[in-house]
């Protein structure tokens, strides 16, 4: 049995606002946030995202939460080896587009938990508080050696959707 990556509810100190805490970006992250909200007997007026700790994990499942807090165009963009191997990831539409949106964030947010709150924070849909995050924004692939082992490769960079490159910077 796994642990669930999303959990949160209404903080009992504010009962209009709803805390989301994500962990970490497995196979099922955007269908538990979306279990989560569809579970709610009201519609929040503010929401505390909480990627504080959250080393990444699935691309994929970050893009797909990031639907849930960004308006529509690109969240992501994705350099390849070659300076012209641009990729573009959008989302569509929003459902806590008009609801203040807070997103803590620490030195241990890295990888897909930078993607989703560098395009929060580039798309102006939330405000990002706390420490810089880690500064890994890359995708590495392991070659197969003869030997047995492995070399970790360098293969992708991640843009925030103004296309700033966060990696070793936060």
């Amino acid at each position: 049995m796994s642990l669930p990556s999303v959990s949160g509810g209404f903080l009992k100190s504010e009962s209009d606002t709803l805390y989301v805490e994500i962990p970490s970006f497995v196979e099922n992250t955007s269908s538990e946030l979306e279990t989560l909200i569809k579970g709610l007997d009201k519609k929040p007026k503010k929401v505390i995202l909480d990627l504080r700790g959250n080393g990444g994990g699935l691309v994929e499942q970050a893009i797909k939460v990031a639907s849930y807090f960004v308006p529509e165009g690109a969240v992501l963009y994705e350099l390849g080896r070659d300076a012209n191997s641009l990729e573009t990831f959008n989302v569509s539409g929003a459902n806590f587009l008009d609801v203040p949106l807070a997103v803590l964030v620490d030195g241990n947010t890295a990888s897909s938990s930078e993607i989703l709150a560098g395009a929060i924070q580039d798309r102006q849909s939330g405000k990002l508080i706390g420490e810089t995050t880690y500064g890994k924004a890359v995708m590495q692939s392991v070659i197969p050696t003869p030997a047995g082992g492995g070399i970790r490769l360098t293969t992708k960079c991640y843009l925030t959707p103004n296309k700033r490159d966060i990696n070793k910077t936060g």
